[in-house]
């Protein structure tokens, strides 16, 4: 069996890593932390609104072929925002972005759209969008989804509600409780947004019973979707994090947040490490928003 060290080839400041697992694994009643704990990424949309084909198209589908097996993809939306991550069974690991070609358009087929789409991995080229960006084709079928690409080749995915998501943090939770023990309830909790000078729009949600989520968006660069596990230290003023990033495979990133409130209830996060999170060294602040139901 591997051993832990080797399971965490990327987690940043790794022998810092390793060195507060040790002294909270021995120190654990001191540590003051507040772990939250996800264990599956859903989408539950509300039965009496109108579900855009956006939200319709969200899920887990499954391909096979012979070049690359089996194939995994998952679906999120964010903020009206559609990525695709896909895990193909020869381990190719990549996520696209899929940018409507036209817009709050509602003359054509409400089963089928046209997007243009952003490919990137944490496998080639740094992380940045590949050189090649092509159109593709949308269309809800009685399985589940068709792709079909500028040359007509169409790929069919089934829909599968029971499979398992790409990222269960179950990693990432193993870790996160050798830091900060048993998880408990979080007093911080909620969504937050903010939108920085630079332009970048980031997103992180908390919830008290087990969800982690975050992402750092800016135009023209590929979108950093961390989903994982939490603790809030209300003592030191810290959030520690451990995520799995979307295009990156099941490779747990350990980042660190300083956090204080504004005077008007804002959330501000200061990265607690220079390669932390937060696109910027500066501290950000974060307006809460309300869950939509």
């Amino acid at each position: 069996m591997e051993d832990r060290e080797n399971k965490m080839p990327y987690i940043k400041k790794q022998k810092l890593f390793i060195t507060i697992v040790l002294v909270c694994s021995v120190l654990y009643t001191g540590c003051g932390y507040t772990p939250v704990i996800e264990d599956t990424e859903t989408e539950q949309l509300s039965a009496n609104k109108t579900v855009s084909f956006a939200e319709q198209i969200v899920g887990i589908y499954k391909t096979h072929s012979d070049e690359s097996g089996e194939t995994v993809m998952q679906i999120y939306l964010l903020d009206g925002r559609l990525i695709a991550e896909v895990e193909e069974g020869y381990a190719a690991y990549y996520a696209m972005e899929w940018m409507p070609v036209e817009p709050n358009n509602t003359d054509g087929d409400p089963n089928s759209e046209r997007f243009v789409v952003y490919t990137f991995s944490g496998f080639s080229n740094f992380g940045e969008y590949w050189d090649t960006v092509q159109q593709i084709t949308l269309t809800q079928t009685d399985t589940g989804l068709a792709i079909i690409d500028e040359g007509g080749n169409v790929t069919a995915y089934v829909r599968d509600d029971t499979a398992e998501s790409i990222h269960t943090t179950e990693q990432c939770r193993s870790f996160l409780t050798e830091i900060t023990g048993e998880p408990e309830k979080l007093s911080l909790h909620g969504q937050w947004k903010a939108i920085t000078d630079d332009g970048y729009a980031v997103f992180l949600q908390l919830d008290a019973d087990g969800r982690m989520r975050w992402y750092c968006k800016k135009d023209g660069e590929p979108i950093r979707f961390n989903i994982g596990v939490a603790a809030q230290n209300p003592e030191a003023g810290t959030i520690c994090t451990v995520s799995e990033r979307v295009g990156w495979a099941q490779r747990p990133w350990r980042c660190d947040f300083k956090y204080t409130y504004g005077s008007s209830g804002q959330l501000i996060l200061e990265n607690a490490e220079a390669d932390g999170l937060l696109p910027d060294s500066s501290p950000i602040e974060f307006i809460k928003n309300t869950y939509k139901e």
